[in-house]
């Protein structure tokens, strides 16, 4: 993921992620990935509205199904 100017790649968070429905999650200070709503290879873009904080494993699950090759997350 190419991140937008001025705009972290990742980060250590303890704000839950949107993606907060595993348990785990709810811990605090989970690693988390900014993550594109529509992948700049599908024509994304870095504008304001267009991105989101997921966690690692749901990143990766988001990411390899919009490409068609579903993986577990965790």
């Amino acid at each position: 993921m190419r991140p937008a100017p001025g705009r972290p790649r990742s980060a250590n968070s303890p704000a839950q992620a949107p993606c907060g429905a595993h348990p785990f999650h709810r811990r605090g200070n989970i690693p988390v990935d900014v993550d594109h709503t529509k992948p700049l290879a599908l024509g994304g873009t870095d504008a304001d509205g267009t991105l989101q904080v997921l966690c690692r494993g749901c990143h990766k699950l988001k990411t390899s199904t919009e490409f068609g090759a579903a993986v577990a997350p965790h």
